[in-house]
């Protein structure tokens, strides 16, 4: 019993963490709607989109390699192998950010169609991402020491000076869009401070060039099909946002958003199970493995169903009922919770299995049946066709990851 209440404990300081944040969040977005325009939430959903297809390749997934070799290692192992990780957020990190803000200029330059003005929305919302990685993996190595109490308070602290930020810039300061994406341009870089500052002694820890090969071979591959996985959590904005009309992009986004705190919800509970998945497959332990992907995708589905009943009052309450018309959007997108739940667990469980190339096999497939698809979709039902291609779209990549472990296993048969 004694085993038991530590472990609900140390969950629920997990849940809290994401909780927290979330709920300060939703608490001041009425007032956040009311102070922006649709076209305001037009020009941050569009720019953040980019974010699901850069942020694979400047964090380059290390934090899941960290998260993957440390119950293979000792304590050394495990603080020489963080050393090495923390560095390549930095440095690493910092180049592919560049090369990645080069890129998306000139795809935005060379589609007149598509208006939006780069500067300085591009800019800040690609300077964020670097600045993020060492966070989070000073955030990964309190969860992996289960130390929950340090893991919440870091995570709440962060989601207390964000709400003042985005209340300081948006509301007090009406600078609409342009505040929407300061307050965290600027949380990040104080936090990116104040963890190399409570981590200045790693630079003592000596790494070498050659260690930094076996990670990038293991990473290439989930980085690309990360990458790839924007076109199934990004590339609709990108269509959506050739059709003109950004009054009514703007209701997308706004729904887009407030089913985002659902799904913001649901990696947090996603991310609370993740230390229990990885242990699991790693030690073999095929019942506990069950039990806590059944629980993780049960506790989705509960909290997706509610969600679309109370849509409406939802979407009332959180836009000061500015943007009732963005309620059917809400309730598709909040659907995309429930199958990439699904998804994410089948993408862990090879993940841990060490196939990261399945998930890269599974994108590419999944990306180039999503390119064809998604326009489709959208010159026949509009912005309604993009959301519905969103849910397609990991319906999709479930099925081919299953296919293809069902193949791998197969194989393995046969060949023994």
């Amino acid at each position: 019993m004694g085993r038991i209440a530590n472990y609900t404990k140390t969950i629920s300081q997990y849940f809290t963490a994401s909780l927290i944040p979330m709920m300060l969040n939703l608490a001041i977005n009425p007032l956040v709607a009311i102070y922006m325009e649709p076209e305001d939430f037009a020009i941050t959903g569009y720019f953040l989109s980019f974010s699901s297809l850069v942020s694979p390749i400047i964090a380059f997934y290390l934090i899941h390699y960290y998260n993957k070799c440390y119950f293979e290692l000792d304590e050394n192992g495990r603080e020489h192998m963080r050393a090495l990780i923390f560095k390549m957020l930095i440095f690493f990190s910092a180049i592919v950010t560049i090369i990645c803000t080069v890129a998306i200029y000139l795809y935005i330059k060379s589609h007149p169609e598509i208006h939006f003005e780069s500067y300085p929305y591009l800019y800040m919302v690609m300077l964020v991402i670097p600045l993020t990685g060492i966070y989070n993996l000073q955030l990964a190595q309190y969860k992996m020491e289960r130390k929950s109490k340090q893991y919440m308070n870091l995570s709440v602290t962060k989601g207390i000076i964000g709400t003042i930020f985005t209340l300081l810039f948006v509301v007090i300061i009406p600078w609409r869009a342009f505040g929407k994406l300061l307050g965290p341009m600027l949380i990040e870089i104080a936090f990116f401070t104040y963890i190399l500052y409570l981590n200045k002694d790693i630079w003592k820890v000596k790494n070498t060039l050659s260690e930094i090969k076996p990670v990038l071979l293991f990473c290439w591959p989930l980085v690309v099909g990360a990458s790839l996985g924007y076109f199934s959590n990004g590339y609709d904005k990108a269509i959506l946002a050739t059709l003109g009309n950004d009054t009514e992009f703007g209701y997308y986004c706004v729904g887009g958003s407030i089913a985002g705190y659902l799904s913001l919800f649901t990696a947090s509970l996603s991310a609370t199970f993740q230390p229990d998945i990885y242990e699991a497959i790693i030690k073999n332990n095929k019942s506990k493995l069950i039990k806590v992907a059944f629980l993780r995708w049960g506790l989705t589905l509960l909290i997706v169903i509610m969600f679309i009943v109370f849509c409406p009052l939802i979407i009332k309450i959180l836009t000061a009922g500015r943007y009732m018309q963005a309620t059917g959007y809400a309730r598709l997108l909040a659907c995309v919770c429930l199958v990439n739940c699904i998804y994410y667990i089948i993408n862990d469980y090879t993940i841990a299995r060490g196939l990261p190339k399945f998930y890269l096999y599974t994108t590419v497939i999944g990306t180039g049946l999503i390119i064809i698809c998604m326009p489709i979709f959208v010159n026949w039902l509009g912005y309604y066709g993009g959301a519905l291609a969103n849910i397609a779209s990991f319906i999709t990549l479930a099925l081919i990851n299953i296919i293809l472990l069902i193949i791998y296993n197969l194989v393995k048969k046969i060949q023994s």
